[in-house]
Protein backbone atom coordinates (compact mmCIF):
# COMPACT_ATOMS: atom_id res chain seq x y z
CA UNK A 1 0.00 0.00 0.00
CA UNK A 2 2.76 2.40 0.98
CA UNK A 3 4.37 1.49 -2.59
CA UNK A 4 0.89 2.05 -4.36
CA UNK A 5 0.83 5.85 -2.51
CA UNK A 6 4.06 6.34 -3.85
CA UNK A 7 2.92 5.99 -7.15
CA UNK A 8 0.15 7.82 -7.27
CA UNK A 9 1.91 10.81 -5.49
CA UNK A 10 4.65 10.60 -8.45
CA UNK A 11 1.62 10.63 -11.51
CA UNK A 12 -0.19 13.29 -9.47
CA UNK A 13 2.85 15.62 -9.64
CA UNK A 14 3.17 14.50 -12.94
CA UNK A 15 0.22 15.58 -14.32
CA UNK A 16 -0.22 19.22 -12.09
CA UNK A 17 3.42 19.38 -14.11
CA UNK A 18 2.42 18.87 -17.20
CA UNK A 19 -0.61 21.12 -16.95
CA UNK A 20 0.96 23.62 -15.80
CA UNK A 21 3.50 23.53 -18.67
CA UNK A 22 0.33 22.95 -21.57
CA UNK A 23 -0.94 26.31 -19.96
CA UNK A 24 2.29 28.42 -20.23
CA UNK A 25 2.98 27.07 -23.78
CA UNK A 26 2.24 30.08 -25.95
CA UNK A 27 -0.47 29.49 -28.41
CA UNK A 28 0.58 28.98 -32.60
CA UNK A 29 0.38 31.53 -34.81
CA UNK A 30 -3.20 31.98 -37.14
CA UNK A 31 -2.85 32.89 -40.38
CA UNK A 32 -4.43 36.31 -41.33
CA UNK A 33 -7.53 35.93 -43.66
CA UNK A 34 -5.61 38.35 -46.13
CA UNK A 35 -3.37 35.50 -46.88
CA UNK A 36 -6.05 33.71 -48.85
CA UNK A 37 -6.36 36.43 -50.87
CA UNK A 38 -3.93 36.51 -54.75
CA UNK A 39 -1.48 39.59 -54.98
CA UNK A 40 -2.11 41.43 -58.37
CA UNK A 41 -0.31 44.59 -59.98
CA UNK A 42 -2.56 46.85 -60.93
CA UNK A 43 -2.33 50.55 -62.73
CA UNK A 44 -4.84 53.34 -62.69
CA UNK A 45 -6.64 54.35 -66.05
CA UNK A 46 -6.08 57.33 -67.56
CA UNK A 47 -8.24 58.98 -70.79
CA UNK A 48 -6.84 61.03 -73.26
CA UNK A 49 -6.60 61.38 -76.98
CA UNK A 50 -4.39 59.24 -78.93
CA UNK A 51 -2.56 59.73 -82.23
CA UNK A 52 -2.91 56.24 -84.21
CA UNK A 53 0.40 54.88 -86.08
CA UNK A 54 0.08 51.61 -88.50
CA UNK A 55 2.95 50.08 -88.97
CA UNK A 56 3.81 47.74 -91.33
CA UNK A 57 7.05 46.54 -93.34
CA UNK A 58 7.28 46.31 -97.37
CA UNK A 59 9.97 46.20 -100.11
CA UNK A 60 11.29 49.71 -102.00
CA UNK A 61 10.82 49.22 -105.70
CA UNK A 62 11.60 52.10 -108.12
CA UNK A 63 7.86 54.42 -109.02
CA UNK A 64 9.28 54.94 -112.70
CA UNK A 65 11.07 51.76 -114.54
CA UNK A 66 11.85 52.60 -118.75
CA UNK A 67 13.21 50.55 -121.11
CA UNK A 68 15.65 52.13 -123.24
CA UNK A 69 15.02 51.49 -126.95
CA UNK A 70 16.52 51.76 -130.16
CA UNK A 71 13.78 53.53 -132.72
CA UNK A 72 15.80 53.80 -135.77
CA UNK A 73 18.10 51.23 -136.81
CA UNK A 74 21.69 51.39 -137.25
CA UNK A 75 25.06 50.79 -135.88
CA UNK A 76 25.84 52.48 -132.69
CA UNK A 77 28.61 54.90 -133.38
CA UNK A 78 28.78 56.44 -129.50
CA UNK A 79 27.70 54.36 -126.41
CA UNK A 80 28.79 56.51 -123.27
CA UNK A 81 30.64 55.56 -120.21
CA UNK A 82 27.62 55.97 -117.60
CA UNK A 83 26.20 52.86 -119.55
CA UNK A 84 26.66 50.21 -117.05
CA UNK A 85 24.75 48.58 -114.48
CA UNK A 86 24.59 51.02 -111.23
CA UNK A 87 25.72 54.39 -112.52
CA UNK A 88 23.43 57.48 -112.41
CA UNK A 89 22.29 59.72 -115.20
CA UNK A 90 21.70 62.86 -115.97
CA UNK A 91 18.24 64.09 -117.30
CA UNK A 92 18.93 64.97 -120.99
CA UNK A 93 22.37 63.28 -121.18
CA UNK A 94 23.57 61.67 -124.04
CA UNK A 95 23.46 57.46 -123.51
CA UNK A 96 24.11 56.53 -127.27
CA UNK A 97 24.17 57.25 -130.62
CA UNK A 98 23.54 55.52 -134.00
CA UNK A 99 25.16 56.35 -136.89
CA UNK A 100 23.22 59.16 -138.39
CA UNK A 101 24.87 59.52 -142.06
CA UNK A 102 21.90 57.61 -143.84
CA UNK A 103 18.98 59.67 -142.25
CA UNK A 104 21.00 62.83 -142.89
CA UNK A 105 20.74 62.17 -146.43
CA UNK A 106 17.38 61.53 -146.04
CA UNK A 107 17.15 64.63 -144.68
CA UNK A 108 19.09 66.45 -147.62
CA UNK A 109 17.12 64.28 -150.05
CA UNK A 110 13.37 65.93 -149.20
CA UNK A 111 14.87 69.14 -149.01
CA UNK A 112 16.57 69.23 -152.70
CA UNK A 113 12.88 67.66 -153.74
CA UNK A 114 10.97 70.48 -151.78
CA UNK A 115 14.11 72.73 -153.79
CA UNK A 116 12.66 71.42 -157.14
CA UNK A 117 9.00 71.48 -156.23
CA UNK A 118 9.17 74.96 -155.45
CA UNK A 119 10.98 76.10 -158.86
CA UNK A 120 7.98 74.11 -160.51
CA UNK A 121 5.91 76.51 -158.84
CA UNK A 122 7.43 79.19 -159.08
CA UNK A 123 7.15 78.39 -163.17
CA UNK A 124 3.57 77.78 -162.86
CA UNK A 125 2.75 81.08 -161.31
CA UNK A 126 4.46 82.65 -163.82
CA UNK A 127 2.82 80.99 -166.41
CA UNK A 128 -0.50 81.76 -164.89
CA UNK A 129 0.09 84.88 -164.62
CA UNK A 130 1.12 85.09 -168.40
CA UNK A 131 -2.03 83.11 -169.40
CA UNK A 132 -4.27 85.99 -166.56
CA UNK A 133 -2.69 88.86 -168.48
CA UNK A 134 -3.90 87.25 -172.11
CA UNK A 135 -6.92 86.50 -170.88
CA UNK A 136 -8.01 89.95 -169.69
CA UNK A 137 -6.70 91.22 -173.54
CA UNK A 138 -8.82 88.47 -175.41
CA UNK A 139 -11.70 89.80 -172.95
CA UNK A 140 -11.18 93.11 -174.14
CA UNK A 141 -10.80 92.93 -177.88
CA UNK A 142 -14.21 90.06 -177.61
CA UNK A 143 -16.27 93.04 -175.98
CA UNK A 144 -15.47 95.59 -178.56
CA UNK A 145 -15.90 92.72 -181.56
CA UNK A 146 -19.22 92.51 -179.96
CA UNK A 147 -19.91 96.10 -179.67
CA UNK A 148 -18.91 96.64 -183.25
CA UNK A 149 -20.91 93.74 -184.36
CA UNK A 150 -23.92 95.34 -182.82
CA UNK A 151 -23.17 98.87 -184.54
CA UNK A 152 -22.62 96.84 -188.48
CA UNK A 153 -25.94 95.02 -187.74
CA UNK A 154 -27.66 98.45 -187.46
CA UNK A 155 -26.05 100.00 -189.92
CA UNK A 156 -27.02 96.52 -192.25
CA UNK A 157 -30.51 97.83 -191.23
CA UNK A 158 -30.40 101.27 -192.17
CA UNK A 159 -28.33 100.08 -195.88
CA UNK A 160 -25.31 101.58 -195.27
CA UNK A 161 -23.20 98.75 -195.54
CA UNK A 162 -23.25 95.11 -197.26
CA UNK A 163 -24.09 91.76 -195.33
CA UNK A 164 -20.56 90.31 -195.90
CA UNK A 165 -19.13 92.98 -193.57
CA UNK A 166 -21.59 91.80 -191.30
CA UNK A 167 -20.68 88.15 -191.65
CA UNK A 168 -16.56 89.07 -191.44
CA UNK A 169 -17.24 90.85 -188.05
CA UNK A 170 -19.88 88.02 -186.85
CA UNK A 171 -16.65 85.69 -187.88
CA UNK A 172 -13.97 87.97 -185.94
CA UNK A 173 -16.20 87.61 -182.97
CA UNK A 174 -16.36 84.22 -182.85
CA UNK A 175 -12.57 83.53 -183.47
CA UNK A 176 -12.35 85.84 -180.19
CA UNK A 177 -14.61 83.95 -177.65
CA UNK A 178 -12.79 80.37 -178.78
CA UNK A 179 -9.58 82.18 -177.91
CA UNK A 180 -11.04 83.49 -174.16
CA UNK A 181 -12.18 79.94 -174.16
CA UNK A 182 -9.21 78.62 -174.55
CA UNK A 183 -7.16 80.83 -172.27
CA UNK A 184 -9.47 80.15 -169.88
CA UNK A 185 -9.77 76.16 -169.93
CA UNK A 186 -5.49 76.87 -170.29
CA UNK A 187 -5.87 78.66 -166.84
CA UNK A 188 -7.86 76.14 -165.81
CA UNK A 189 -5.37 73.50 -166.43
CA UNK A 190 -2.72 75.21 -165.09
CA UNK A 191 -4.91 75.73 -161.28
CA UNK A 192 -4.99 71.78 -161.70
CA UNK A 193 -1.40 71.32 -162.21
CA UNK A 194 -0.42 74.11 -159.55
CA UNK A 195 -2.47 72.04 -156.81
CA UNK A 196 -0.83 68.76 -158.17
CA UNK A 197 2.69 70.88 -157.17
CA UNK A 198 1.47 71.82 -153.88
CA UNK A 199 0.12 68.35 -152.86
CA UNK A 200 3.66 67.56 -153.92
CA UNK A 201 5.22 69.81 -151.37
CA UNK A 202 2.66 68.73 -148.56
CA UNK A 203 3.77 65.49 -148.87
CA UNK A 204 7.76 65.87 -149.18
CA UNK A 205 7.34 68.58 -145.83
CA UNK A 206 5.77 65.38 -143.86
CA UNK A 207 8.80 63.28 -145.59
CA UNK A 208 11.35 65.81 -144.73
CA UNK A 209 9.85 66.26 -141.19
CA UNK A 210 9.73 62.26 -140.82
CA UNK A 211 13.59 61.94 -142.19
CA UNK A 212 14.82 64.77 -139.40
CA UNK A 213 12.22 62.74 -136.75
CA UNK A 214 14.69 60.08 -137.49
CA UNK A 215 17.65 61.74 -137.70
CA UNK A 216 16.87 63.20 -133.66
CA UNK A 217 16.13 59.38 -133.21
CA UNK A 218 19.92 58.23 -133.50
CA UNK A 219 20.58 60.23 -130.24
CA UNK A 220 19.46 58.44 -127.44
CA UNK A 221 19.38 60.92 -124.27
CA UNK A 222 18.68 60.00 -120.93
CA UNK A 223 14.42 60.71 -119.86
CA UNK A 224 15.15 61.70 -116.07
CA UNK A 225 17.58 61.38 -113.26
CA UNK A 226 17.90 58.07 -112.95
CA UNK A 227 19.88 54.82 -112.75
CA UNK A 228 21.53 52.20 -114.78
CA UNK A 229 19.84 48.79 -114.09
CA UNK A 230 20.39 46.82 -116.94
CA UNK A 231 22.62 47.52 -120.13
CA UNK A 232 22.87 45.04 -123.28
CA UNK A 233 24.99 46.79 -125.79
CA UNK A 234 28.07 47.47 -127.18
CA UNK A 235 29.38 50.30 -129.33
CA UNK A 236 29.59 49.39 -133.17
CA UNK A 237 26.99 47.15 -132.32
CA UNK A 238 24.28 46.59 -134.78
CA UNK A 239 20.87 47.24 -133.62
CA UNK A 240 17.23 47.06 -135.11
CA UNK A 241 14.18 49.11 -134.32
CA UNK A 242 12.50 47.59 -131.26
CA UNK A 243 16.04 46.11 -129.66
CA UNK A 244 16.46 47.20 -125.62
CA UNK A 245 19.70 48.78 -124.80
CA UNK A 246 19.35 49.49 -121.31
CA UNK A 247 17.13 49.74 -118.32
CA UNK A 248 16.72 53.06 -116.51
CA UNK A 249 15.03 53.60 -113.18
CA UNK A 250 13.68 56.92 -112.19
CA UNK A 251 15.85 57.97 -108.55
CA UNK A 252 12.86 61.11 -108.28
CA UNK A 253 10.73 58.63 -106.01
CA UNK A 254 10.39 55.89 -105.04
CA UNK A 255 7.58 53.29 -103.92
CA UNK A 256 7.04 50.58 -100.98
CA UNK A 257 3.93 48.24 -101.48
CA UNK A 258 2.64 47.48 -97.78
CA UNK A 259 -0.47 45.39 -96.99
CA UNK A 260 -2.60 46.79 -94.65
CA UNK A 261 -6.45 45.01 -93.42
CA UNK A 262 -9.62 47.20 -93.86
CA UNK A 263 -9.70 47.73 -90.05
CA UNK A 264 -6.22 49.29 -89.60
CA UNK A 265 -7.26 51.47 -92.38
CA UNK A 266 -9.91 52.77 -91.30
CA UNK A 267 -7.57 54.42 -88.53
CA UNK A 268 -5.91 56.49 -90.84
CA UNK A 269 -8.85 59.29 -90.49
CA UNK A 270 -11.13 60.56 -88.73
CA UNK A 271 -15.26 59.78 -88.98
CA UNK A 272 -16.05 62.75 -90.26
CA UNK A 273 -13.73 62.77 -93.41
CA UNK A 274 -14.50 58.73 -93.82
CA UNK A 275 -17.99 59.24 -94.67
CA UNK A 276 -16.28 61.28 -97.74
CA UNK A 277 -14.40 58.14 -98.93
CA UNK A 278 -15.25 56.59 -102.26
CA UNK A 279 -16.09 52.89 -102.44
CA UNK A 280 -13.69 51.19 -101.59
CA UNK A 281 -13.93 48.84 -104.86
CA UNK A 282 -14.26 51.69 -107.33
CA UNK A 283 -10.17 51.89 -107.60
CA UNK A 284 -10.14 55.17 -109.98
CA UNK A 285 -12.23 57.43 -107.49
CA UNK A 286 -10.12 55.53 -104.37
CA UNK A 287 -7.06 56.35 -106.23
CA UNK A 288 -8.01 60.30 -107.08
CA UNK A 289 -8.58 60.56 -103.43
CA UNK A 290 -5.72 58.63 -102.36
CA UNK A 291 -3.36 61.67 -104.24
CA UNK A 292 -5.40 64.43 -102.67
CA UNK A 293 -5.70 63.52 -99.05
CA UNK A 294 -3.57 60.31 -98.70
CA UNK A 295 -2.03 60.36 -94.79
CA UNK A 296 1.65 60.98 -94.10
CA UNK A 297 3.89 57.83 -93.62
CA UNK A 298 7.53 57.76 -92.38
CA UNK A 299 9.77 54.90 -94.04
CA UNK A 300 12.75 53.75 -91.95
CA UNK A 301 15.33 51.28 -92.90
CA UNK A 302 17.85 49.67 -90.15
CA UNK A 303 21.40 49.61 -91.08
CA UNK A 304 24.46 48.74 -89.40
CA UNK A 305 25.40 52.38 -87.89
CA UNK A 306 21.16 53.44 -87.10
CA UNK A 307 18.28 54.05 -88.62
CA UNK A 308 18.14 55.79 -91.68
CA UNK A 309 14.16 57.99 -92.14
CA UNK A 310 12.40 58.96 -95.08
CA UNK A 311 8.99 61.20 -95.27
CA UNK A 312 6.44 59.72 -97.33
CA UNK A 313 2.73 59.42 -98.40
CA UNK A 314 0.16 57.28 -98.95
CA UNK A 315 -0.84 57.72 -102.95
CA UNK A 316 -2.93 54.97 -104.25
CA UNK A 317 -4.17 51.51 -103.58
CA UNK A 318 -2.60 48.84 -105.96
CA UNK A 319 -5.44 46.73 -106.09
CA UNK A 320 -8.84 45.91 -104.20
CA UNK A 321 -8.88 43.52 -100.94
CA UNK A 322 -6.96 40.33 -101.40
CA UNK A 323 -9.64 37.63 -100.67
CA UNK A 324 -7.05 35.61 -99.30
CA UNK A 325 -4.80 37.54 -97.23
CA UNK A 326 -8.03 39.82 -96.54
CA UNK A 327 -5.14 42.62 -96.75
CA UNK A 328 -5.30 45.59 -99.76
CA UNK A 329 -1.90 46.66 -100.71
CA UNK A 330 -1.26 50.75 -100.36
CA UNK A 331 1.20 52.70 -102.22
CA UNK A 332 3.67 54.57 -100.31
CA UNK A 333 5.77 57.43 -102.38
CA UNK A 334 9.10 58.86 -101.46
CA UNK A 335 10.28 61.47 -103.02
CA UNK A 336 13.85 62.81 -103.18
CA UNK A 337 14.98 59.38 -101.86
CA UNK A 338 19.15 60.22 -102.51
CA UNK A 339 18.58 63.64 -100.36
CA UNK A 340 20.84 63.91 -97.47
CA UNK A 341 23.04 60.99 -98.97
CA UNK A 342 26.36 60.71 -97.10
CA UNK A 343 28.44 57.77 -97.95
CA UNK A 344 29.27 55.52 -94.54
CA UNK A 345 27.14 57.13 -92.67
CA UNK A 346 23.39 58.11 -94.20
CA UNK A 347 22.59 55.52 -96.96
CA UNK A 348 20.21 56.28 -100.13
CA UNK A 349 16.60 54.32 -100.18
CA UNK A 350 17.52 52.23 -103.01
CA UNK A 351 15.30 49.41 -104.66
CA UNK A 352 15.52 46.48 -102.67
CA UNK A 353 15.38 47.74 -99.46
CA UNK A 354 13.43 46.05 -96.89
CA UNK A 355 12.19 48.96 -94.73
CA UNK A 356 9.28 49.88 -91.87
CA UNK A 357 6.53 52.02 -93.08
CA UNK A 358 4.44 53.88 -90.23
CA UNK A 359 1.99 55.63 -91.60
CA UNK A 360 0.14 58.81 -89.20
CA UNK A 361 -3.64 58.12 -88.83
CA UNK A 362 -6.48 60.01 -87.16
CA UNK A 363 -6.37 61.04 -83.24
CA UNK A 364 -8.48 59.39 -81.43
CA UNK A 365 -10.65 61.02 -78.36
CA UNK A 366 -11.11 60.07 -74.72
CA UNK A 367 -9.45 56.56 -74.61
CA UNK A 368 -7.15 54.57 -72.61
CA UNK A 369 -3.99 53.18 -74.25
CA UNK A 370 -3.30 49.55 -71.86
CA UNK A 371 -1.04 46.76 -72.20
CA UNK A 372 -2.00 43.96 -74.89
CA UNK A 373 -1.02 41.59 -72.05
CA UNK A 374 -4.04 42.72 -69.69
CA UNK A 375 -6.32 41.94 -72.23
CA UNK A 376 -8.83 38.56 -72.43
CA UNK A 377 -10.50 38.06 -75.19
CA UNK A 378 -12.90 41.43 -75.61
CA UNK A 379 -12.38 41.80 -71.76
CA UNK A 380 -10.34 43.50 -69.00
CA UNK A 381 -9.73 42.45 -65.27
CA UNK A 382 -10.43 45.18 -62.78
CA UNK A 383 -9.95 45.48 -58.87
CA UNK A 384 -13.12 47.01 -57.64
CA UNK A 385 -13.33 47.49 -53.83
CA UNK A 386 -10.60 44.55 -53.37
CA UNK A 387 -12.63 42.07 -55.43
CA UNK A 388 -12.05 40.66 -58.84
CA UNK A 389 -14.60 42.43 -61.80
CA UNK A 390 -14.40 41.36 -65.29
CA UNK A 391 -15.61 44.39 -67.96
CA UNK A 392 -16.13 44.04 -71.70
CA UNK A 393 -14.31 46.98 -73.77
CA UNK A 394 -13.87 48.12 -76.86
CA UNK A 395 -11.08 47.77 -78.75
CA UNK A 396 -10.37 50.54 -81.05
CA UNK A 397 -6.58 49.72 -82.11
CA UNK A 398 -4.33 46.92 -81.58
CA UNK A 399 -0.18 47.93 -81.15
CA UNK A 400 2.42 46.29 -81.15
CA UNK A 401 2.29 46.24 -77.40
CA UNK A 402 -0.54 48.54 -76.44
CA UNK A 403 -4.14 48.18 -77.32
CA UNK A 404 -6.52 51.37 -77.79
CA UNK A 405 -9.57 51.17 -75.47
CA UNK A 406 -12.19 52.99 -76.94
CA UNK A 407 -15.41 52.12 -74.52
CA UNK A 408 -15.99 49.98 -71.31
CA UNK A 409 -12.94 51.97 -69.08
CA UNK A 410 -12.88 55.10 -66.82
CA UNK A 411 -10.71 57.42 -65.46
CA UNK A 412 -9.14 56.22 -62.37
CA UNK A 413 -9.94 52.10 -63.10
CA UNK A 414 -8.03 49.69 -61.29
CA UNK A 415 -6.46 47.52 -64.18
CA UNK A 416 -5.36 44.31 -63.63
CA UNK A 417 -2.05 43.35 -65.22
CA UNK A 418 -1.08 40.09 -63.95
CA UNK A 419 -2.29 37.11 -65.11
CA UNK A 420 -4.87 35.34 -62.45
CA UNK A 421 -5.20 31.57 -63.32
CA UNK A 422 -9.24 30.99 -62.48
CA UNK A 423 -10.29 34.20 -62.89
CA UNK A 424 -13.61 34.42 -60.62
CA UNK A 425 -15.68 37.48 -60.30
CA UNK A 426 -15.68 38.54 -57.02
CA UNK A 427 -13.14 36.64 -55.29
CA UNK A 428 -11.05 38.85 -53.21
CA UNK A 429 -7.50 40.40 -54.18
CA UNK A 430 -4.43 42.48 -52.79
CA UNK A 431 -3.65 44.97 -55.31
CA UNK A 432 0.18 46.11 -55.87
CA UNK A 433 0.26 49.87 -57.58
CA UNK A 434 2.99 49.73 -60.55
CA UNK A 435 4.32 52.87 -61.17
Amino acid sequence: MKTIGVCLAILATGAVGFGALKMTKPAPPQAPAEAGRPLVRVMDVTLGDFNTTIEESGTVSPKTVLDLTAEVAGTLVYVSDVMQVGYFVRKGQLLAEVDPREYRLSVAQSEAELAQLAAEKAKLDQEQENITRHLDVEVSSLQLSKMELDRKQKLLESGSISQSEVDRQAIDTKQKEVSVVNQQNALALLNSQKDLVEAKIKATRVKKELAEIKLEKTKIFAPFEGRVQEESVEQGQYVQVGQKLATLYDTSAMEIVVNFSPTKMAHWIDEETRNQLPPLEDLAQMNDWMRRHGPAAEVSFRWARGVKTWEGKVTRLKGALDAATRTIPIVVEVKNPLKDVQPGSSPPLMPGMFVTVKIQGAVLRNVAKVPRSALHGGSVYLVNDGKLEIRPVKVEALLREEAIISNGLKMGDKLILSPIPVPIPGMGLRTAEVA
